[in-house]
């Protein structure tokens, strides 16, 4: 089993060789807020949801407060709750809590009208081509309008919540067409409540093909900036050039408004630069020469003669300037986590492949490295220094051809992961993976493809594992060792296959399931013998976390190609087929034609599940996004904090827009699933069994005299720290936790309970405070009598009969009335008790821990007089002289004592919550010794004149 990183929030690399899932070091983790959001629910009321983080600690719970008052306390195995009497007039907060201690309180937020969120965005003003060449072939003029395109987010001002970044293209450039140029491409930055930040126009020598926009913070700062391909003519968020923020001096006296397009509107020369802007208000920072440029040769003015297509037949010179223009980029972490990531920008990927390395300090670019794969067997390497060196490759890691490098192995789309286990990120692309220091890591030898998928494919297999489909002989789909390039699966087809697609979609099988579009029906692979498992083809576009399992759905457009219009859905494998569901909302459209992708999918807000961006059909000046209401039981941190995951987002924007992928397999890495028989390692307290007739201390796994473990594992932990009474010869035992609640007012115990057997009575019960150093016990059975035993009250007992019927009982309270309900034998409870130590009462609840919402029992009971609700400890047995394990299962008992609003007004000396002339009375009074308190209000000691005078200030507002 690999490992589990989602509890491990703050993962640290493993070993350097050692390779498994990817794990994410705490510095590669933005500083992200909670992002709670609120949206309705399917059967009224209001679904709302937050994120968890990463840096979380395992002991972090979370309490869901409505209009300032908590509704949920102490949840800790999701990050979501339904909110039947929520409106959406209600306020939501988070408060996290760690070990009990509130550490945060998110500030208040509405919830939206529906369940997408519409952004209102400054459309740009569309225009006119001349001389057009329509389907037809005729030449006319064409007027073009401006569509959201794709899209990508940043926090580029450090609060921890993303802004989005947003390009604006045609109507009129599509694959469909061919045209290069039609009307500037724009770049707009919006906060997520349509605030527009500001607009970068690319002016008419950049081209949508330049628009690879790579959003990250570079410098580490807290601030995410943007790297992007410009070229003369580029304005800023300012409006001012990029070159003025050269230090170059070629590049400054560069001509802004010398037209490069040649009469097919394609931008064939001139020079070509890389900027970075700043992310918060589009300020050009610093801006190079772009390498390659179109010659294939370092900066400088280019007029684009160089033929990058130099198979037999083909030409890719300036008059058609395709090929040469294959654009791509990605953010990687070359030189591991205690460093800052670089950009890698690239060019070509049908024969020469270029990929070019810079660093940003804050103020300047800087070149790192250039691979350059120049021929089937020769790569050229710059590195940081402009030393050259070149190598020569014989091998490839499938044999089936000739070419051994990545000259012809470039996709239309690139992933970035640590795939050698070494710390630091190599590039994957397409058919050949790149080291982090620039050199070929290996050669599959395949060829060009149109989409690749990296990720835990095969979770009971070391590292990682590529899914790509293949465009040239040996068609077909293949998938490979993320780390070595060796074949693990190839399965040829007739011709190309377009597309490609692996996700974890049926819970049947372990592992991803994988398909591709030429004639591939899903196969498994967790056998290892890639079996067909489904007869139907399924999507093969996106994969999504959607509806609240650890499964994935298909997210897929549907264009209609007649009509230009899109049917986006989701599909779920639902165990026997296929079960779609339209995404209907407010005109959703994708983009990319037929790829039909969202603008992006990423893990923005709310909890762990996607969130989809999509422009109106209706109305192109309006994008929805468009987040799940459907319940999760399972607490995951945002994928935003998994690197292979964040760094996919980054990237996705490029070309063939492809999906993100986790690092790690989600099923693997779950620990809130009710049916999960490991640890939990949420739960905050250790908890220690206690022999009941000594008292004495006795550990999990300690043999007791008759040869059996004092506790087994039972079906809700694999360590001790669920368990049941092992048969011994104490017949009861108890388990005790070390909290003080001394002085507490208030506190909650939560813990999950199991009825395990049905032949056997078992009693659970939760026990008061004792002021006695020593049980009273016969046989584990309380003296009723005793006097002691008024202070080892039960405030809480649960019996389970062996029938399907079990009670509360309050064996030692008189006028409470028992309550009882059905349950599911094997099936594990969440009880939480919140109890008033100044009230004496305890409020409980009980829900399937597989569905929280659905309370199924609660209710408040009031203690006697002369009783304090303070917990002594929990205790289980199943009935005297039964020498059988216990019947119920008891697993992550938390206490927490937070407490609300008990802070101390200033001033308010008769403790009637306000400061009022009657405080001043209450002073005069302690002055005169009719009555006993805390006059001092200024803290000096004594109770006196000052005491009033303090008490009229605070009233004064002073």
């Amino acid at each position: 089993m690999k490992q589990r990183i989602i509890t491990v929030l703050a993962a640290v690399l493993a070993c350097a060789n050692l390779l498994t899932a990817q794990t994410t070091p705490l510095s590669q983790m933005e500083k992200l807020a909670r992002s709670i959001i609120a949206l309705p629910a399917d059967d009224g009321g209001q679904f709302v949801s937050w994120r968890m983080l990463g840096t979380d600690p395992l002991t972090t719970t979370f309490d869901l407060l409505r209009d300032g008052q908590p509704i949920a306390t102490n949840l800790r195995d999701r990050t979501n709750f339904i909110d039947k009497d929520g409106t959406n007039e209600s306020l939501y907060q988070v408060v996290v809590k760690v070990n009990g201690k509130v550490t945060e309180t998110t500030t208040a937020t509405k919830p939206w009208n529906d369940c997408y969120k519409v952004l209102q965005l400054d459309r740009p003003q569309g225009g006119t081509i001349s001389s057009y060449k329509n389907d037809d072939g005729n030449l006319v003029d064409t007027t073009y309008v401006y569509m959201p395109k794709d899209a990508s987010v940043g926090d580029v001002d450090g609060d921890g919540e993303y802004e989005l970044f947003i390009i604006w293209g045609t109507n009129l450039t599509s694959s469909a067409n061919n045209q290069d140029w039609a009307g500037n491409v724009y770049i707009d930055c919006y906060r997520l409540d349509g605030t527009r930040l500001w607009r970068i126009d690319m002016g008419i020598n950049s081209t949508e093909r330049h628009a690879s926009i790579m959003v990250y913070d570079f410098d580490r700062d807290g601030k995410a900036e943007l790297m992007l391909k410009t070229a003369p003519g580029t304005t800023d968020g300012t409006g001012q050039y990029v070159n003025r923020v050269a230090t170059d001096a070629e590049i400054l006296s560069a001509n802004n408004t010398k037209d490069w397009r040649n009469k097919d509107r394609k931008v064939v020369g001139g020079q070509e630069y890389l900027t970075v802007f700043r992310g918060l208000t589009g300020e050009a920072i610093h801006t190079i020469f772009y390498n390659p440029n179109r010659n294939a040769g370092y900066g400088g003015e280019a007029d684009g003669s160089f033929n990058w297509d130099d198979r037999p037949g083909r030409s890719d010179k300036a008059n058609y300037g395709h090929r040469g223009n294959q654009l791509l980029g990605c953010v990687a972490w070359l030189d591991g986590p205690d460093s800052n990531p670089s950009v890698v920008m690239t060019r070509g990927i049908y024969t020469y492949v270029y990929l070019w390395a810079v660093d940003f300090d804050g103020s300047h670019l800087k070149h790192k490295w250039l691979h350059a794969s120049v021929s089937k067997d020769e790569v050229v390497h710059t590195d940081a220094q402009w030393n050259v060196t070149s190598r020569t490759y014989s091998t490839n890691t499938f044999g089936t051809s000739n070419v051994y490098t990545a000259y012809g192995q470039g996709n239309h789309n690139l992933s970035v992961a640590d795939v050698d286990g070494d710390g630091c990120d190599e590039i994957v692309y397409g058919a050949a993976t790149i080291d982090n220091d620039g050199w070929l890591l290996y050669s599959t030898g395949l060829g060009h493809g149109d989409a690749i998928h990296v990720a835990d494919i095969m979770p009971d297999r070391p590292g990682l594992e590529v899914l790509r489909c293949c465009e040239n002989k040996p068609y077909g789909l293949e998938i490979h060792d993320a780390a070595t390039g060796d074949s693990i699966f190839h399965v040829t087809a007739n011709d190309d296959t377009g597309r490609c697609l692996a996700a974890d979609i049926m819970g049947d099988y372990r592992g991803m399931e994988f398909w591709g579009a030429q004639n591939n029906r899903p196969r498994e692979t967790a056998t290892g013998l890639f079996n067909t498992v489904s007869s139907t083809m399924p999507s093969v576009n996106y994969r999504i976390y959607w509806d609240g399992d650890l499964l994935e759905e298909l997210f897929d457009g549907s264009l209609d190609t007649k009509t230009g219009i899109s049917q986006p859905n989701i599909t779920k494998w639902n165990g026997t087929g296929f079960t779609r569901t339209m995404i209907d909302y407010n005109g959703s459209q994708t983009c990319n034609w037929t790829k039909a992708t969202p603008l992006l999918q990423a893990d923005i807000m709310g909890d762990w599940r996607e969130e989809l961006i999509m422009w109106n059909l209706n109305d192109p000046s309006q994008i929805n996004i468009i987040a799940t209401n459907k319940p999760s039981n399972y607490r995951v941190p945002t994928l935003m904090h998994d690197h292979l995951y964040r760094l996919g987002v980054a990237w996705q924007n490029v070309s063939y827009n492809q999906p993100p992928h986790l690092g790690y397999y989600l099923p693997d890495a779950d620990f809130s699933n009710p049916d999960d028989t490991e640890d939990k390692p949420y739960q905050t307290i250790d908890l220690l069994t206690l022999d009941f007739e000594t008292g004495e201390a006795a550990d999990y796994w300690a043999l007791n005299n008759e040869g059996s473990y004092l506790v087994e594992p039972q079906a809700g932990g694999s360590t001790g720290r669920a368990a049941s009474i092992k048969a011994s010869k104490d017949r009861g035992d108890y388990v005790k936790t070390d909290v003080d609640l001394n002085n507490v007012s208030q506190y909650t115990v939560e813990t999950d309970l199991l009825p395990q057997r049905t032949t056997k009575t078992t009693q659970f019960a939760v026990l008061s405070q004792s002021s006695w150093s020593k049980w009273t016990n016969n046989y584990g059975i309380f003296w009723k009598n005793s006097t002691e035993q008024q202070h080892n009250a039960t405030l809480f007992n649960w019996s389970a009969d062996g029938n399907s019927t079990t009670a509360l009982i309050n064996i030692d309270y008189t006028g409470v009335s028992d309550v009882s309900w059905t349950f599911t034998p094997n099936v594990w409870y969440h009880l939480t008790l919140n109890i008033d130590v100044t009230g004496r009462t305890v409020a409980y609840t009980i829900a399937p821990k597989a569905s929280p919402t659905e309370v199924e029992l609660s209710g408040t009971y009031t203690l006697p007089d002369g009783e304090s609700p303070l917990i002594k400890g929990i205790y289980e047995r199943c009935g005297r002289y039964m020498y059988d394990p216990g019947a119920i299962a008891i697993d992550n008992v938390v206490v927490s004592t937070e407490v609300y609003d008990e802070t101390p007004v200033t001033g308010d000396v008769n403790g009637d919550g306000v400061v009022n002339i009657a405080d001043v009375a209450a002073v005069l009074n302690i002055m005169a010794g009719n009555t006993t308190g805390d006059g001092d209000v200024n803290g000096d000691g004594a109770v006196n004149i000052a005491d009033v005078a303090a008490v009229l200030n605070i009233m004064a507002g002073n």
